[in-house]
């Protein structure tokens, strides 16, 4: 598991390396020679879900020391990480969070939020702030509008897809009926709190 997370952290955190060559951005501090950029990463924190802060913060140090390393510091660059959480998967604290990391930290982009109450109204934020948001989720419909969202990368698959992928399989072995079995029980929630 803790590897798919460093993955989805290294593509993210390459996805903004590729997003700041190409901003105009201005280094926050210079010492012994490197140019030091903020990252802003806004989680929830302590829900017991797969994309909380917990769970996912580690990757996100871990893929910022790798890119540093491997990537960054030929170029007398470094990523520092500007970290925020809030305790709810809800759009109430989230959007001031990110406006304190974009106007008190001048944050170059924001990795997170996951949920999507939390996500959509910063992802409207940083369209309007012009600040690339990459997230982990995103996976609803709504999110796909890039006229709304220009600025939003998201790692997962879009809901609104799984509609045609059912339909094809459907389609493919000319079924008519089926029936869905749904476990209400979170089996990811029950074995991690046992791994932890």
């Amino acid at each position: 598991m803790a590897e798919i997370f460093l993955l989805h952290s290294k593509r993210i955190l390459t996805t903004l390396i590729l997003i700041w060559t190409f901003t105009a951005s201005v280094p926050k501090v210079i010492e012994d020679d490197f140019r030091y950029y903020n990252v802003g990463v806004l989680m929830a924190s302590n829900l017991h879900y797969p994309f909380d802060l917990e769970r996912c913060g580690p990757a996100v140090d871990m893929a910022l020391e790798e890119v540093n390393e491997k990537f960054l510091a030929q170029h007398k660059i470094k990523l520092l990480k500007v970290q925020k959480s809030y305790p709810s998967c809800s759009g109430e604290l989230a959007p001031g969070l990110a406006a304190d990391m974009h106007f008190l930290s001048d944050v170059l982009a924001f990795v997170g939020p996951s949920c999507l109450f939390a996500l959509e109204p910063v992802a409207r934020l940083a369209a309007y702030w012009n600040t690339p948001i990459i997230t982990g989720m995103g996976d609803q419909g709504i999110l796909k509008d890039k006229s709304k969202y220009p600025t939003l990368t998201r790692m997962s698959y879009c809901q609104c897809r799984l509609k045609k992928v059912f339909s094809s399989i459907l389609n493919q072995f000319g079924w008519k009926h089926i029936a869905l079995i749904l476990d209400r029980s979170d089996l990811f929630s029950l074995t991690v709190d046992e791994l932890g």
